[in-house]
């Protein structure tokens, strides 16, 4: 993810990097899982997660 400046900030963006920072906390083994525990959670209260989760990693 990109820098931004606080004037770019949206509440998007500031989701996406608590997650990505979130999920890159965990242990690698981990990462997967948890991605794809957010993914089928987001998916049944039809939220797009590629909204939410950075796709390439």
């Amino acid at each position: 993810m990109e820098d931004e400046s606080i004037e770019e900030l949206t509440p998007e963006i500031v989701t996406d990097m608590i997650i990505e920072q979130a999920i890159e906390s965990l242990p690698d083994d981990l990462q997967p899982t948890v991605e794809n525990y957010i993914n089928e959670v987001l998916t049944r209260k039809k939220i797009p997660a590629e909204s939410l989760l950075k796709q390439d990693k």
